[in-house]
């Protein structure tokens, strides 16, 4: 059966753009550098165990456009961000 999955763009946005690590779109952002690395990898540590991400905050998705339009000068649309993928289950 095939289903629609979520999948976080960031990372081959990030690279598009020349912008050479989490690090530096973090500090652009104002975001924490684990904050993007959650985001790029899609889950995140949790009492020493690896969970997926559950939730994007659309804040930290809005830090990342505004920072990119103001330092990049491009404009950020959600399908940079974002995209549903098939995935078979």
């Amino acid at each position: 059966m095939k289903r629609l999955k979520c999948v976080i763009k960031i990372a081959e946005l990030r690279e598009r753009l020349g912008i050479s690590s989490q690090k530096d779109l973090a500090d652009m952002a104002g975001l924490r550098p684990n904050a993007v690395s959650q985001l790029e990898h899609g889950y995140r540590w949790k009492s020493g165990e690896r969970t997926s991400l559950q939730r994007v905050d659309l804040e930290h998705l809005e830090k990342i456009a505004n920072a990119i339009w103001r330092e990049k000068g491009v404009r950020v649309q959600i399908s940079d961000l974002i995209d549903f993928v098939e995935v078979e289950e």
